[in-house]
């Protein structure tokens, strides 16, 4: 990063239209938006303020080499957008100072670029310009311009010095991948089809209205609580009741996740079914809305992807921002058929198979597991074969889905009735002794794994007493001790940091010794429990993210990577590059990183003219 712009944009606003109510890209897009001025530092160059229409903002723009500097904003997706929607201006690389805090500091700090200048003692952020609500750039006076360019010009060189004070902190790998996912957004090439979408919406409020129609109720009944519960009172049903972890009283358990009243949709009479159904499609609003959002930004361009930067701050995966997480669509939602490529290009979408499974047993050495895998056994089918004590042959499709349930959480120490639950929510109600007999036997069968949790313990209490400790296949996770800022954690191959600020153990409600360390919760600090197995959990799960970033890097080389959901890539290839392009992306995905280098990785790659079809 030879040459760096930092830069910071400042933009029309009012009660209305503004970044509270509008998304990132309703509201770049809007007829509204206007670019009142820019700030902008080069290298070390003083930082210099410029107003002007649109036109004369490009030709300022236009001085500076962007195609071969590194843009740093804070909130580059912000920033970046505008370069590109509006300026058409595509920086050879973005830095976000947002998102790099988020990955540092996330879990106990705000990562507002007043409080990390405050923690970097770096400056003060300026008092934003109040009068500026409701002006446009003619509105005016050369003095109140002159003092918006001064607090715009103060949040650019704290900006710049925020990057330099974070950067060394970065491995190469995590700023191309910074790159690559503010990219996904300010370079959106996915085209949504609006008479699927509309057909789809239309489809969703016809579902709601038979619905309320075969329940006889009214929306507002079904709503209601007390409403609702007297109409179940009325069939002769108890309402289902909960104590409220907020009030800690009595209340009603009709959230659908509540297993009184997932009771009511399998109840013995059909219209208690019937109104339970009913209420849950007109509760959930998601589906209708997100449609909705997709027929917005339809009628205004191409998709943007909102992904946020190790979003999930204990893992460092993304997650999804600006109220369009893609990171949850449903895999049968219609909204996927509508996700198209531009003409001339097929969707390309490549998935890992089982990384988490097969990074926990490689994590924990179980040696046969991984030679099951080379040898192309199913795991699932293994499992059940080997515990229930019936040939492999003969486990059938309900018994193999038990136990790819037991597989996948069981790897991370789920019990038997949190495995019950789960079972049950996925249409199997097996009975609570049989599943636990079955988690017992799991865990006897895979020693590796209890190993690696007992590991977890000890690294806990490494980090507790600020001692050295190791865990995982060749020792892929050390610890780090920073008393200093209370910063404890695990480091990665990466070189990136997994924290646990201030471990501590402390006295659970069952007056049992438990971990705890601090995490952010709105504006408060609060304790959050962990245990061994969760350690293990989010090592494995975080590694996994490694892994699939390594990839997204190597695909982008050749293909430009439009979206990942998970342990996902969605890529563009032209018609005729098909058959080359899956092949490439097989090499890719395939390709385990130096760190595990013996980890058997597979994938499956699609192919379509939509998400949905490339499946």
């Amino acid at each position: 990063m030879n040459n760096i712009i930092v830069i910071d944009f400042e933009t029309y606003y009012d009660k209305q239209y503004g970044l509270k109510k509008y998304t990132t890209e309703e509201y770049i897009r809007d007829e509204q938006f206007e670019a009142i001025g820019v700030a902008l530092k080069q290298n070390k160059e003083d930082t210099v303020w410029y107003s002007g229409t649109h036109e004369e903002i490009k030709q300022f723009l236009n001085r500076y080499d962007f195609a071969n500097s590194f843009v740093v904003g804070h909130n580059m997706r912000f920033d970046g957008a505008i370069l590109n929607w509006i300026f058409n201006i595509n920086p050879r690389g973005l830095m976000d100072t947002m998102g790099m805090g988020q990955i540092l500091h996330g879990l106990v700090e705000s990562v507002s670029l007043k409080n990390l200048s405050i923690l970097y003692n770096i400056g003060e952020k300026g008092t934003e310009v109040l009068d500026a609500l409701g002006k446009h750039r003619t509105d005016f006076k050369p003095n109140e311009l002159s003092k918006y360019g001064e607090y715009c010009i103060n949040d650019v060189e704290l900006t710049y010095h925020l990057f330099y004070a974070m950067i060394n902190d970065f491995t190469a790998t995590e700023i191309k991948l910074i790159d690559l996912t503010i990219r996904m957004f300010t370079e959106p090439k996915i085209e949504l089809n609006k008479g699927i979408l509309l057909k789809h919406l239309d489809k969703v409020k016809k579902f709601k209205e038979e619905l309320l129609n075969q329940s006889g109720m009214s929306k507002e009944d079904l709503m209601s609580n007390p409403k609702f519960a007297g109409v179940l009172i009325k069939l002769g049903v108890e309402p289902p009741k909960k104590i409220s972890l907020t009030t800690g009283k009595e209340t009603y358990a009709f959230a659908k996740t509540d297993e009184g009243f997932k009771e009511l949709t399998g109840h013995e009479n059909p219209l208690v079914q019937v109104i339970a159904e009913a209420r849950i499609g007109n509760k959930s609003t998601i589906e209708e809305t997100r449609t909705e959002n997709f027929i917005h930004i339809a009628n205004r361009g191409r998709l943007p992807v909102p992904l946020k930067y190790a979003g999930a701050t204990v893992t460092h995966r993304w997650s999804g921002v600006d109220g369009i997480n893609l990171q949850n669509l449903p895999r049968t939602s219609e909204l996927r058929r509508a996700m198209c490529p531009p003409k001339g290009f097929k969707l390309v979408v490549s998935d890992l198979s089982n990384i988490e499974l097969r990074l926990a047993f490689w994590f924990a050495q179980a040696h046969h597991r991984l030679d099951d895998i080379r040898n192309g056994i199913d795991l699932y089918t293994q499992s059940a074969s080997q515990i229930m004590n019936i040939n492999y042959n003969e486990v059938n499709k309900d018994l193999r889905f038990i136990f790819k349930v037991v597989n996948l959480s069981g790897i991370y120490g789920v019990g038997a009735n949190k495995m019950h639950a789960i079972l049950k929510q996925g249409g199997v109600d097996r009975n609570i002794n049989e599943v636990k007999n079955i988690v017992y036997a799991y865990r006897d069968s895979n020693p590796e794994l209890l190993t690696s949790w007992a590991d977890a313990g000890e690294l806990l209490n490494a980090i507790r007493s600020e001692q050295s400790f190791t865990m995982g296949n060749g020792g892929v996770i050390q610890t780090v001790i920073d008393s200093k800022t209370g910063m404890h954690g695990m480091k990665k191959p990466n070189g990136m940091i997994l924290h646990l600020p201030n471990l501590r153990q402390v006295k659970n409600e069952d007056g049992r010794d438990a971990w705890v360390y601090d995490k952010k919760l709105g504006r408060k600090i609060i304790p959050e429990y962990i245990h061994p197995a969760k350690v293990f959990q989010r090592c494995i799960q975080s590694l996994a993210r490694d892994i699939i970033g390594d990839h997204l890097i190597a695909v982008s080389k050749r293909y430009q990577v439009v979206m990942t959901v998970h342990d996902e890539l969605v890529m563009l290839c032209r018609n005729d590059e098909v058959k080359d392009c899956v092949s490439y992306v097989t090499e890719c995905m395939t390709q385990a990183p130096v760190w595990c280098s013996d980890l058997p990785l597979d994938c499956e790659v699609g192919v379509g003219d939509n998400y949905m079809d490339a499946k």
